[in-house]
């Protein structure tokens, strides 16, 4: 393993080898969660932040589990879905959800 004290090297999605389609990493030392995504995209990774937690799933139907879960629509995404025959960006159909996008990291 690595030395005690020694520099780690930056967290970066590029780095990683395999089959990584996305995953959930938590740094105990910093106290923070990492969401990443394949640089490609391959498999959708969904997140809601709500009262202070951090959801994830690949499927937005997780989120209708949720207790609570608010099924507000993103207008803007439901139109883009319509047009588009997808939702660019982060944007998802429901205002809470946001996609992170491939080859991302997201930090809380």
């Amino acid at each position: 393993g690595p030395e005690e004290g020694a520099a780690r090297a930056p967290l970066e999605p590029s780095r990683i080898e395999g089959r990584a389609d996305l995953f959930v990493l938590y740094d105990r030392a910093a106290q923070k969660v990492h969401l990443v995504r394949d640089c490609y995209g391959i498999r959708p990774l969904f997140y809601l932040r709500k009262d202070g937690r951090l959801y994830a799933a690949s499927e937005l139907k997780a989120f209708l589990e949720l207790d609570g879960f608010d099924d507000s629509l993103d207008l803007g995404g439901i139109y883009d879905y319509f047009s588009l025959a997808y939702i660019p960006g982060e944007a998802t159909p429901y205002r809470q959800v946001r996609e992170l996008q491939g080859g991302r990291r997201l930090e809380v």
